[in-house]
């Protein structure tokens, strides 16, 4: 059970880097590289599409989605009280959406928003991997040995499985982002 759920966190977690060295190479972090990209030069304006913002709005809302069932299931999973779940789940929701959403954003308020993208996207891959770090956590602290049986509990059966899926879909997502972006972020450079 507990290798299962770590293949699904080490999986995960190389999403999350990858997307962290995506947007590093893409926007340098830069509230200008942002505006530049968006917008296009002062001198030369030359904004994207609303279809691209939208195409990304679905695709980042999809995989979001993915993202957000996993790591939902596996922090309900842990013993941490309700509060300290429920909190996790909710910054996790909010600073995702909030980042999903920051294109539009973006679109909708001009350059001045730029920053709004750079703070959404750390305060998302902050909350995704504080989820990551929290079941990781439980994972390496001592557990009584009846509470580690899935068979004793169908719903940690339910978890287990929907994580092995999981771990497929991380992998995929994560072998089809070098594909587009190169073996590593040094390749696009």
């Amino acid at each position: 059970t507990a290798l299962v759920v770590l293949g699904a966190l080490a999986l995960l977690a190389l999403h999350g880097l990858a997307s962290i060295a995506h947007f590093a190479v893409k926007f340098r972090f830069s509230a200008a590289e942002i505006e530049r990209f968006f917008f296009g030069a002062p001198d030369l304006p030359e904004p994207v599409s609303a279809t691209y913002v939208f195409e990304n709005l679905h695709t980042s809302l999809f995989v979001f989605g993915f993202l957000f069932l996993t790591l939902a299931a596996l922090v309900m999973q842990t013993p941490y009280s309700l509060r300290a779940r429920l909190g996790l789940l909710a910054s996790l929701f909010v600073c995702g959406l909030l980042d999903s959403l920051s294109g539009l954003v973006l679109l909708a308020v001009g350059r001045d928003a730029a920053v709004f993208k750079v703070a959404t996207f750390c305060l998302y891959q902050a909350s995704f991997f504080a989820a990551i770090a929290g079941i990781g956590w439980y994972l390496a602290s001592p557990n009584d040995a009846d509470d580690d049986r899935p068979s004793g509990n169908p719903y940690r059966l339910a978890v287990i499985a929907f994580a092995v899926l999981n771990i497929g879909f991380a992998a995929a997502n994560t072998a089809l982002l070098f594909a587009k972006v190169g073996a590593s972020p040094a390749a696009i450079a």
